[in-house]
């Protein structure tokens, strides 16, 4: 028996040597591939490449134009750096052999085993907690459900628009503006392919992804600092305002928060198991959170920091360890990151991702003066809608977990701690004030730590009066939770508003697509316009864009049949669409350049929620020419 078992081992152990050899030269092949690609592809002429992106994209001529020798350079760029990095794979295939055998092969096995340890975890809990989650997890469902059909917003109206119904290449490959959250216009375009252009098919990712949190805060709370102080965790952010907002508002931040905790839960089972395929997953859960958003940086940073300083505590030689299988983490997810922005580095080109206007840096005095601001609105975020005497008890919670870090959890290195070392330098290095919607990573963690905080307290008196009804006591405090600040989210406003969602934008939308009438032009200004182009186009509006003469983010529109009316008599027909909380119909007239008096009288001709159109006419020899720079179909 010994004989045989040691055969069927070797045995084993030869198949497994064989399979990463394959593994290797397919890696190199790959490599190779790409590289003949990419070089085939730079020597097509700019016929052949418009003709196929112009079909889908007819706005790109002049992008395309200007760019494409920078795109062929790239791409000739790209083809050499594949053949080094597959002559680096032949040269290093042992080493890679022995790391696919160490690290990739047993990644079944590993989330095999994760998947039994969860569920038994899920089992040591007890009945009152196994039942409290998902409890919390239809809440947070239903919670989420009634936002969900709002009327769209101007981000993500414009992130659907512009980049995920798209051909799926351009979508990846395009970076105008920061808007594009790559992995989520990627999830979004399927969504869309799938289940069609509504509302709630286009917000689908980010909703599986917000009610999911649910569940991944629970997690993180339970292994960072135990079971009952992250039911109540789990529950502050079922209902917690900002999070609900970016759970139905289609970007990729509440992304964001679902990769940061789950790095968060893989490191710290990283620093009590050397696990190589651990360490891959880290680092690949890592990868996509930055394919999500570049500033998945702060979320990232953090958890580094947090174990580079956990790993202090272990001994010398485990430390070394350690700290090389972190650094080995942070150097795959890196080039895993590169890989996947290729195409955008390619077509957009680096330019567009490293200096574009949201990252440029500011001077320090006026990095100074925007912070006080910034850190303000963040804070007004953090407690929207909670009842103001639960944001002092939550506040004091967070204070006792961060004073009390090895009394509360199950290590002594406190996740806050880590993320302002993490950063404060990145904010000084880069001088750039980030939106707060950029922090929203951290709600999760004040939660879980406020939690503590609190659970930290209960247990002190408990201690005094009997722990008997612990775990009643936790489950009825996540309830309680979850139900109050629901009810107050469901009584204010802050979801609507943070989201952008303008009311009275689809029904100003079907109303013009009733009154069209030849000749007749349409004009948006700065935030109507995103809005306004969906629910044109889910009306199957026929029409043209073309930036305004003043306002280069304003839109003029003009439309080709189906129309309704005959044209008009007295003049080209102009109709204004006004935002009423913020906008006058003179200023979205003033976006053409124009005197106010070569309009007629404007005249209300529609008023719904929030958003009215009114009526007027021009002389056509009035309205600046039309060039094709900048015009798109739709």
């Amino acid at each position: 028996m010994g004989a045989s078992g040691r055969e069927e081992g070797e045995g084993k152990t030869d198949r497994t040597v064989r399979r990463s050899y394959r593994l290797t030269l397919i890696v190199a092949a790959g490599f190779i591939f790409l590289a003949a690609a990419s070089f085939g592809v730079s020597c097509l002429s700019f016929t052949a490449v418009s003709r196929t992106v112009l079909r889908s994209n007819p706005g790109a001529a002049d992008s395309l134009a200007s760019n494409f020798a920078g795109i062929l350079f790239r791409l000739r760029l790209c083809s050499f750096g594949f053949l080094v990095v597959a002559f680096l794979t032949v040269l290093y295939r042992r080493m890679l052999q022995a790391w696919i055998e160490e690290a990739v092969f047993p990644v079944p096995r590993f989330l095999g085993g994760a998947t039994s340890s969860l569920v038994e975890g899920w089992e040591e809990d007890g009945k009152l907690i196994a039942w409290t989650v998902p409890i919390l997890i239809v809440i947070g469902a239903v919670l989420r459900m009634r936002f969900l059909f709002e009327p769209m917003g101007f981000d993500e109206a414009d992130t659907f628009i512009s980049f995920a119904s798209k051909p799926i290449y351009l979508g990846l490959s395009l970076y105008s503006t920061p808007n594009n959250h790559i992995f989520h216009t990627l999830l979004m375009h399927i969504a869309w392919r799938l289940f069609g252009d509504h509302e709630w098919a286009i917000r689908l990712p980010v909703l599986l992804g917000g009610i999911l949190l649910i569940p991944v805060t629970y997690c993180a709370g339970r292994v960072l600092y135990g079971k009952d102080s992250a039911l109540i965790a789990a529950a502050l952010v079922t209902a917690a305002s900002p999070l609900v907002s970016y759970s139905v508002d289609a970007r990729g931040y509440i992304l964001i928060c679902v990769f940061f905790l789950l790095l968060l839960i893989a490191g710290q089972y990283l620093l009590d198991h050397d696990s190589s395929p651990g360490w891959l997953l880290w680092a690949l859960i890592a990868a996509v959170g930055f394919f999500t958003i570049p500033t998945m940086l702060y979320a990232a940073g953090t958890v580094t920091v947090y174990l580079a300083l956990s790993s202090l505590r272990m001994e010398t030689e485990m430390r070394h360890r350690f700290q090389a299988h972190l650094g080995l983490a942070v150097a795959i997810a890196g080039f895993a990151t590169t890989l996947l922005y290729l195409p955008l580095l390619v077509v957009s080109g680096p330019n567009s991702l490293f200096g574009n206007a949201f990252v440029q840096p500011r001077t320090l005095a006026r990095l100074s003066n925007e912070l006080p601001a910034n850190v303000w609105e963040t804070w007004q975020m953090l407690i929207a809608d909670v009842p103001r005497p639960l944001v002092w008890i939550l506040a004091a919670g967070f204070v006792i977990g961060l004073i009390y870090p090895g009394r509360v959890a199950a290590t002594r290195v406190s996740v806050p701690i880590a993320a302002v070392l993490c950063i404060a330098p990145l904010l000084l290095a880069q001088r750039v004030v980030p939106y707060p919607r950029v922090w929203l990573f951290l709600i999760p963690l004040c939660a879980i730590v406020s939690s503590a905080g609190l659970w930290f307290l209960v247990r002190l008196l408990a201690n005094r009066f009997g722990t008997r009804y612990l775990s009643g006591i936790s489950a009825a405090m996540a309830l309680g939770c979850a139900l109050l600040m629901g009810s107050a989210v469901l009584r204010g406003s802050s979801v609507s508003s943070s989201r952008g969602s303008l009311p009275g934008i689809e029904g100003a939308a079907a109303w013009i697509k009733g009154q069209l009438m030849p000749g007749d032009i349409v004009l948006g200004k700065f935030p109507v316009t995103a809005p306004l182009t969906y629910y044109f186009r889910r009306n199957g509006i026929h029409f043209v864009t073309r930036a305004a003469p003043c306002n280069g983010i304003s839109l003029v529109y003009s439309f080709s049949p189906p129309f309704k009316g005959v044209p008009a008599t007295g003049g080209t027909r102009v109709l204004a669409i006004v935002l009423d909380r913020s906008q006058k119909v003179g200023t979205v007239l003033s976006i053409m350049c124009l005197p106010l008096q070569t309009y007629s009288e404007p005249k209300l001709v529609y008023g719904g929620e929030g958003m009215s159109v009114y009526e007027t006419y021009i002389d056509p020899r009035a309205l600046p020419s039309a060039s094709n720079s900048g015009t798109r179909k739709r």
